[in-house]
């Protein structure tokens, strides 16, 4: 997986985005609906400035506002998913963040986003696109992840996506694991860049958890800890955590993070297409 940052973590316009996401030696970006909307040339024009740097892109981050919408307005909005897919194959990425929709007058009933989310599902498989979902605390659909998960499983036949096992020092478990020969999920470095920033964490401290693959979330005087499987048969994986200080969270904010490096995997046999 390359090494990859967000264009929304970097200042500048675009094209000094892009300049200096290269000098600083990563070699794919996601790039931020925001970043693009402020460009002034086009999305071959973009895709010549990115290809120049020796950069590739691998995902548009964020789409919003599809699922719910009502009357009239539905027809307009899978009009602009369209336009974003023509966007994508002419920018060559395949990988689109749908962040569940944060307008107001959105249709939360689940048969309704049922009906959006498999309309959506099938234009992109149609384009060999994929999408991934991603749930926000302000969104009026699904605002948790655990909801978006139990939707996704329950309305799409996911079955059981993955197990969570709680362990009590994941420091010595993720020593186990490693001596065990387990496979965990590659997580790209800037992340830890920036919970070293968020949290104003000790240096030696985000040395072992960027070591070891370790995600972190802090809230209050509470701490989380997640390490995750590769995808194994049909997709399904294993998550430890561990919890300290009464952090009672699912760290929310790393979702987007896994979602992303599960998503530049292969596609396991048997792992459905939507």
């Amino acid at each position: 997986m390359p090494l990859t940052i967000a264009t929304s973590a970097v200042p500048g316009d675009l094209p000094q985005k892009l300049e200096a996401i290269a000098a600083a030696g990563f070699a794919g970006v996601d790039l931020a609906e925001a970043d693009f909307t402020g460009f002034s040339g086009s999305a071959s024009d973009l895709a010549v400035i990115v290809a120049g740097h020796g950069l590739t892109l691998n995902a548009l981050v964020p789409f919003d506002g599809l699922e719910g919408v009502q009357g009239p307005d539905r027809i307009p909005a899978f009009d602009r998913l369209e336009r974003v897919f023509d966007r994508m194959e002419t920018l060559g990425t395949e990988l689109l963040v749908l962040r569940a929709s944060s307008l107001p007058d959105a249709d939360p009933q689940p048969d309704r986003v049922q009906e959006d989310l498999s309309e959506l599902a099938t234009r992109a498989k149609a384009r060999t696109l994929r999408v991934a979902y991603q749930a926000v605390p302000w969104a009026r659909i699904l605002p948790h992840e655990t909801d978006a998960g139990a939707f996704i499983a329950d309305k799409f036949g996911a079955g059981v996506q993955h197990i969570a096992l709680l362990s009590d020092d994941i420091f010595e478990t993720s020593d186990l694991l490693a001596t065990s020969g387990f496979q965990c999920l590659a997580i790209p470095a800037n992340y830890y860049a920036h919970i070293q920033s968020v949290y104003d964490l000790d240096e030696a401290l985000v040395a072992r958890v960027r070591a070891e693959n370790i995600l972190y979330a802090r809230d209050g005087g509470g701490e989380y800890f997640q390490i995750y499987s590769l995808p194994i048969i049909g997709g399904f994986f294993f998550e430890i955590v561990e919890r300290r200080g009464g952090y009672a969270g699912y760290g929310a904010r790393n979702a987007p993070i896994h979602i992303a490096a599960q998503s530049r995997l292969p596609r396991p046999a048997g792992m459905p297409l939507q």
